[in-house]
């Protein structure tokens, strides 16, 4: 005889304010802390899908994310802030240009005026990721107009200068830069004092990151190397570049219901509400029903 399990999907109605000046200032929202994952309701003798991600822990206060797709940073704390910026990254079609490259890097230094040597102009609160590339505004306002609307940078992440002035007051040095466009096969969560067995990630795992990327990428549901819970440094100097993969066309994936614990996407809402909550949904142990759906929003 079976017994039936319920799963209950506890929905969170958040209220957000935003305030959006014309320079392009910061939008707020003040996002409540919630354990609740993106589950339906248990339906028997049906097939279980669900996106599989890989998570990474972020052991800082705080990261950064560039949304390519909607040409925007998210500020992300560890108590649930999350401030909006509008930004213009690299378009790769005038001479000398490239595109903003995908992927997660880290605050490398900062200066508030930082002559280029390239290109000959100054540029205000410069904070570069990813060598040459980085945050920064621009004497003047005609480039303003781009914010938030297309790539028009050589390669770099330009934000007005309200903006820099509170990015670079408020992101310190080795504060990590999640850059993607809206599919990424890697996602991250701030790590707590329930996420057991840490391993923070040196030289070493370079292997098992790229062995996990894979697992994602071909969906092979029982790879152990997705259980394994990798956290990233603070502050990290040295830090390498970590490739975060493209998702985009990767169907959800059947689960069968085995004793396997894998992290799998539960929740990954539109970012036009300035929010990115993501949390971290486990496979049962044991489940003694037939088959449970779970799906999530998709990118």
């Amino acid at each position: 005889m079976k017994s039936q399990t319920i799963l209950t999907l506890s929905t969170v109605i958040v209220q957000i304010v935003l305030f959006m000046g014309e320079s392009g200032n910061a939008q707020t929202s003040q996002i409540p802390s919630t354990d609740s994952t993106v589950a339906a309701p248990l339906r028997l003798s049906q097939p279980t899908f669900a996106f599989l991600r890989d998570t990474l822990y972020v052991s800082d206060s705080v990261y950064l994310e560039v949304r390519l797709d909607k040409q925007v940073i998210y500020q992300h704390f560890r108590d649930g802030t999350v401030r909006k910026y509008l930004c213009s990254t690299g378009n790769p079609r005038p001479p000398d240009a490239i595109a903003t490259r995908e992927g997660l890097f880290n605050i490398q230094w900062k200066s508030k005026r930082y002559m280029s040597r390239q290109f000959e102009v100054w540029l205000n609160y410069w904070m570069p990721f990813d060598g040459g590339i980085g945050f920064h505004g621009l004497d003047g306002r005609s480039y303003y107009r781009y914010l938030g609307r297309r790539p028009s940078s050589h390669g770099c992440v330009r934000i007005s200068n309200e903006t820099g002035k509170t990015l670079f007051s408020s992101t310190p040095n080795g504060t990590l830069v999640f850059v993607h466009s809206g599919s990424p096969a890697r996602l991250l969560q701030f790590a707590d004092s329930t996420t057991d067995s840490l391993q923070y990630i040196t030289d070493e795992h370079q292997e098992l990151l790229q062995e996990r990327l894979n697992a994602v990428l071909e969906r092979r549901v029982g790879d152990t190397t997705l259980q394994v819970p990798l956290a990233i440094p603070a502050g990290k100097k040295d830090f390498r570049k970590i490739s975060i993969g493209r998702a985009s066309g990767i169907r959800p994936v059947q689960y069968p219901i085995t004793p396997i614990r894998i992290p799998l996407l539960s929740r990954l809402p539109e970012a036009r509400t300035g929010s990115l909550r993501i949390e971290r949904t486990i496979l049962p142990d044991r489940v003694t029903t037939d088959s449970i759906e779970l799906t999530s929003n998709s990118f």
